[in-house]
């Protein structure tokens, strides 16, 4: 957010309505926003924001819509203003009883105000013939604003567009290019016949790309797989790829504990006191476990360090 402040978005978070802050006496929101003060996170400090209508029930920070709700992706501040993507949800009946139906951007054109004022612009984004979460990590460079976008619901292929910086700086979302593969290029969305070439594969719709990790060197930070996971790298020399396979970097001493599920590798590289911080959460499979442990569903950080081979 500049300065020392960062911006973080949350997913379900637990909101005590009682001075005893106890999650059995708390009521789940479908997202929350906290912003940090200080860039090292074992020195910093954090307040947390959310929506608390005329009723005083807690309510989401980014409100439902309708039967739709949305859980945040990542977001990008440029010059005077902020730009937050968000992936939408809808309960289903099968499997983990909610589906992706889409992407959303917002955004707050006073980034400097409290948290707590926000006003959220919707933006227009591409409409596509193909299931995808735009804004899952988002940078910009050489005078351009990148967005990897994956395939969700589906194999989690990843995908990248872009914006010319003075056209995301406007507003102006609802005509990217495409990166389609090193022979085609960039593709002008209104010429992209289907899905675009995948620029990496086997991938989480939370996931993060960050600059700088090693000399001339990007890298990708996600969950590899689901359940009992691994925080796991891949880098690449450029945005477009290619990014070599996934190294493992960092076994989270939850993923095996039974029961519990580790997910959401991230990497925060604004964030000081390692080559690249990272982070995950972990969640349980029985929700009257996660009201009583404690221990699950707060993230948890991870110092990585990047070794030159």
């Amino acid at each position: 957010l500049g300065g020392d402040r960062t911006l973080w978005l949350f997913g379900d978070s637990f909101i005590a309505t009682s001075d005893a802050f106890s999650r059995t006496e708390s009521i789940m929101v479908r997202n929350s926003v906290a912003v940090q003060t200080g860039l090292d996170p074992a020195t910093a400090s954090i307040e947390f924001f959310w929506r608390e209508p005329a009723s005083g029930r807690p309510s989401s920070w980014l409100p439902e819509d309708g039967a739709e709700w949305f859980w945040p992706l990542h977001g990008i501040r440029l010059g005077g203003s902020l730009t937050l993507f968000f992936l939408r949800e809808v309960a289903v009946s099968g499997g983990l009883g909610f589906e992706a139906v889409g992407s959303d951007a917002f955004r707050v054109g006073a980034p400097d105000d409290p948290a707590g004022t926000w006003v959220l612009e919707p933006l227009a984004l591409p409409p596509t013939s193909f299931p995808v979460a735009i804004g899952t990590s988002v940078l910009a460079a050489d005078g351009h604003v990148y967005a990897y976008a994956v395939e969700e619901p589906g194999d989690h292929d990843v995908y990248l567009l872009r914006w010319s910086e003075t056209a995301f700086v406007e507003g102006r979302l609802d005509a990217p290019e495409w990166w389609n593969g090193s022979t085609a290029g960039w593709v002008p969305h209104a010429a992209l016949a289907g899905a675009p070439a995948a620029v990496f594969r086997d991938a989480q719709t939370e996931l993060t790309v960050s600059a700088g990790v090693l000399p001339d060197r990007l890298g990708e930070v996600q969950s590899r797989g689901f359940g009992d996971t691994t925080i796991a790298v891949r880098l690449s020399p450029a945005l477009e790829g290619p990014f070599t396979a996934m190294r493992d970097a960092f076994h989270p001493p939850e993923s095996t504990f039974p029961g519990v599920f580790v997910y959401a590798g991230k990497a925060h590289p604004e964030l000081l006191g390692a080559d690249l911080v990272a982070t995950y959460a972990a969640n349980a499979t029985d929700f009257a476990r996660l009201l009583s442990d404690t221990t699950l569903y707060y993230p948890r950080f991870v110092r990585l360090t990047f070794t030159p081979e």
